[in-house]
């Protein structure tokens, strides 16, 4: 027989039409005053196995129940679970018993049967009572289930239980841990022996703890007579010796070590500061160079440096951001130019001729001012100066530039490049600079004299010296007879061809960039044969 048939009433019917009216945007007409038994669970359970609508739509209904029912959260899924477990109950039991069994009534502040036993519900939940009975496997489950699903901490289950049994919390937490993760593994082993999961759940819940293996046995032997030997007569007792001087300054050396073990705790301290310092120093380092590479955005670096209480001075490249268009126009030399937002400050100075681009700083200390400056004109005496207007910005970062700038700043005033194809040749010319820089360094600290040469006249005593040994003089040797031929013209200028070449007939004068050898003449290289040189 179908066991829907005995729960397949006028309330079953009234149920599904709720959820049939419901789907199609009709008000619902819930029945609010129904007694909950678990005929009701049972009937839920069956439209749950139709699948006529969402279970939305039920758990809608069911949260009604909540109003009802104090200190309960999640009560949807809460009563689910509550059907299910009616559901299963309703499959195992006999049909001499479901009428008995349907008209049960169902407490919805009850967790479990088993804890209620034990006088834990809902509204006892945040401060169980300590059992006086033996507490089973199950309703320590069903405490961690129901704690588990309402997101309460851990501790309720261990003070319970550790006031029930009087045990220790750390011991407690542990076998909550192996019930449940016993639980778990009968729920998952579907070989297991039916009974297996029933016993366990039946089973009381211990805490095991550790004791010391002892053995003890009725049938004890009496020990064994021990003989002790007689000292013998000739070996005498030495005195206690005396202590020596040495041992008289103990108590002034454990003073001194425990100085001393201070002192290093001391120092420890001071070294983790540092290395906490460094630590901070070094990280903001790093977020200030990735700020860097990231936005490429002097004008930014600068503001979160002074923000940082930091100032800053440096040269930028002209392309970068935050940049004023009118910093980028030319300027002549010895000339400068200043543009300010804020606190920052951008120049642009141009100090010579030669140099065709300016240079462009940002600083955020310096102000807009220049400052005359006297320096010693490249390729004079020792007397000749030149006066020249410099920005104080440009002088503040000449004095506080590093290393690599002021090597660079060395090499490039006495730098002579030029356009090669093959690169090796510019590696070995920047190489053969940088050694005549690192000379005169090694000149400037190493000589004697008072007043030694500037880098100028050293660098041409330098060369004189290596070009000494090529430069030998000689005896000349006799001119070479040249053969007639055609160079080219220097300059890319053109002269008219001697030979074919007419100024008098329009039309038939023709240029030549090429020209004669001994007479210099324009002359092609296709009229060489013709032309007759008269040197």
């Amino acid at each position: 027989m179908d066991r829907k048939a005995f729960v397949d009433d006028d309330l079953f019917q009234h149920l599904r039409s709720c959820l049939l009216q419901s789907g199609k945007g009709r008000p619902r007409t819930l029945p609010s005053d129904v007694q909950i038994t678990k005929k009701l669970l049972v009937q839920l359970w069956f439209l749950k196995e139709e699948g006529e609508k969402p279970w939305t739509v039920i758990d809608e209904w069911l949260a009604k129940f909540d109003q009802r029912v104090d200190g309960m959260e999640k009560s949807a899924t809460y009563l689910w679970n509550l059907i299910n477990t009616t559901a299963k109950e309703f499959s195992r039991c006999d049909e001499a018993d479901l009428g008995e069994f349907l008209a049960e009534p169902v407490d919805l502040d009850l967790i479990s049967q088993e804890l209620s036993k034990l006088g834990i519900v809902k509204s006892t939940f945040a401060d169980p009572p300590p059992s006086q009975s033996a507490i089973s496997n199950k309703a320590v489950v069903d405490f961690e289930a129901y704690r588990n699903s309402q997101g309460l901490p851990k501790h309720r289950a261990i003070h319970w239980l550790t006031s029930s049994s009087g045990e220790p919390s750390a011991a407690v937490q542990v076998a909550i841990n192996s019930a449940v993760k016993t639980y778990t593994g009968l729920v998952k082993n579907k070989r297991r022996h039916p009974d297996t999961l029933d016993n366990f759940l039946k089973s009381e819940f211990c805490v095991p703890h550790k004791r010391l293996k002892t053995s003890a046995s009725n049938d004890q032997s009496p020990l064994a007579e021990v003989k002790v030997k007689p000292f013998p007569k000739q070996c005498a007792v030495s005195p206690k010796p005396k202590l020596s001087k040495k041992c008289e300054n103990c108590d002034e050396l454990k003073s001194k070590n425990e100085a001393l073990v201070d002192m290093v705790h001391s120092l420890q301290k001071e070294n983790c500061s540092i290395k906490k310092d460094l630590n901070e120093s070094c990280n903001e380092v790093s977020r200030l160079k990735e700020s860097a590479k990231k936005d490429s955005d002097s004008v930014a670096l600068l503001k979160e440096l002074y923000n940082s209480k930091t100032y800053a001075t440096g040269t930028v490249r002209q392309n970068s951001k935050g940049l004023p268009k009118l910093i980028k126009n030319k300027l002549e030399p010895n000339e400068s130019a200043f543009f300010r937002q804020d606190f920052r400050l951008a120049t642009s100075y141009r100090e010579k001729k030669p140099q065709k681009k300016p240079v462009l700083l940002l600083s955020s200390k310096s102000v807009a001012d220049v400052t005359e400056v006297e320096i010693r004109q490249r390729g004079g005496g020792d007397g000749d100066r030149v006066v020249r207007r410099k920005p104080n910005v440009v002088l503040a970062y000449n004095k506080s530039m590093g290393g690599v700038d002021q090597s660079d700043m060395m090499l490039y005033a006495y730098l002579d490049e030029r356009l090669t194809v093959k690169y090796w040749k510019k590696v070995a010319f920047s190489i053969l600079n940088r050694m005549f820089v690192n000379s005169y360094i090694l000149y400037k600290q190493n000589t004697a004299a008072e007043k030694p040469l500037n880098r100028y006249k050293f660098y041409v005593q330098a060369v004189e010296q290596l070009a000494e040994d090529y430069l030998g003089g000689g005896e000349a040797l006799p001119e070479r007879r040249q053969k007639p031929g055609v160079v080219m013209i220097p300059d890319s200028k053109e002269k008219d061809c001697c030979v074919c070449s007419d100024r008098k007939q329009p039309g038939s004068r023709k240029r030549s960039r090429t020209a004669c050898t001994k007479c210099h003449k324009g002359l092609h290289g296709t009229c060489l044969a013709k032309h007759k040189c008269k040197k």
